[in-house]
């Protein structure tokens, strides 16, 4: 964090600069006011208090993907306690925790095995048991160098044990196209289960924010650096025994929004995935473009995201629906942690379909 000393209209500043946004506070009442109000929009105050929330060591949890009006049952929270003790237990034999988490079949449970510092660079190192025995590992960032990509959220989870269950047709043998991937982990499941191609796309840098000074320079991220080394390391030699390697090669572009043009460097895909995508407003127009250019006539967007306080969605949602068919489905994600407490995250995914035939070729 650097400060630093301006003047705006005669009247003294000071700019405190964080990884992602600056923020000019002003020592005058009325601009004040208007400068908490932009705040309490802004994400900077995520990024730090995430940036200072570090845990350490290993840890398990299990996940339960809830669509509608699904209600989890005892035979579920009962499958998911097995396949965490097993999976904690340091005498339990390869061989049973295989056996535990092949039980979890075609259920839309998933169980997660966190090592901290055993990533790249002392990156935190996640692995995901996912439905049908798929497994995909990713490692995250720090925040300073991911922004709000550095990070797998609930979102990404959600989507991925829907794209190992009744979202695996959708990929199979397709082109799929994940939009600000993060750290990969919706984009290798599809691999995983079955897709024909996949494209992640992230940007390189993050640009100034709206509370900037005109012509300040961008941040430098490393997301396009994590997301390759995520896909290699979800390669098949890299795969855990019995489970199903990728189907296809995973390919990594970077990719601004609101820079798409007449002519973008990534063609249309049949499949194209979001989690947690928007955050304000003036993302809006330029994400609703880049989707509806790059679904390809006839293809689908899986869109998911927290279901309230989410700015900019709706607007993101009038924009799809003027271009295509769009389907709402309120989905549930619950999560036990390490000391058994559950959560329980409320999301909001969208089936935006675009209109046209869609060829085997995409």
């Amino acid at each position: 964090m650097s400060a630093g000393c301006g003047n705006v209209e005669g009247k003294q500043e000071t700019k405190l600069r964080f990884p992602r946004y600056s923020v000019v506070f002003l020592r005058t009442a009325d601009t004040a006011r208007r400068v908490r109000r932009a705040m309490g929009t802004a994400r900077w105050l995520v990024l730090l208090l995430l940036r200072c929330a570090r845990v350490h060591g290993l840890h398990v949890s299990s996940y339960q993907l809830l669509r509608g009006d699904a209600v989890p049952t005892a035979a579920d929270r009962q499958l998911r306690t097995e396949c965490e003790q097993a999976l904690r237990s340091d005498s339990s034999s390869r061989d049973v925790q295989q056996l535990a988490l092949g039980a979890l079949a075609a259920r839309p449970l998933a169980v997660e095995v966190a090592h901290d510092d055993a990533g790249e660079q002392g990156r935190r190192l996640r692995r995901f048991w996912l439905p049908r025995g798929l497994s995909a590992s990713v490692a995250e960032l720090e925040v300073e160098d991911g922004s709000l990509g550095h990070c797998v959220w609930e979102a990404s989870v959600a989507l991925s044990i829907f794209l190992a269950t009744d979202g695996q047709e959708s990929v199979r043998g397709r082109r799929v196209l994940e939009l600000g991937a993060g750290c990969g982990l919706a984009g290798i499941t599809a691999s995983l289960a079955g897709a024909g191609f996949v494209t992640l796309s992230e940007r390189a840098e993050e640009p100034p924010s709206p509370w900037e000074a005109e012509g300040s320079p961008p941040t430098p991220l490393l997301l396009l650096d994590n997301l390759r080394a995520n896909a290699r390391r979800n390669r098949p030699a890299d795969q855990p025994d019995a489970a199903p390697a990728p189907s296809c090669d995973v390919h990594v572009v970077g990719l601004e929004w609101d820079e798409l043009g007449a002519e973008p460097r990534i063609t249309p895909h049949a499949v194209v995935l979001g989690s947690e995508l928007i955050y304000y407003e003036q993302a809006a127009p330029a994400l609703a473009a880049a989707i509806i250019q790059l679904t390809a006539a006839g293809g689908v967007a899986y869109l998911v995201s927290r279901a309230t306080r989410r700015l900019g969605l709706e607007d993101l949602l009038a924009s799809l629906a003027e271009a295509g068919a769009l389907q709402r489905e309120e989905w549930s994600l619950l999560r036990s942690d390490d000391a058994g407490e559950e959560s329980r995250t409320e999301l909001l995914c969208v089936t935006f379909r675009k209109p046209g035939t869609l060829l085997d070729a995409e």
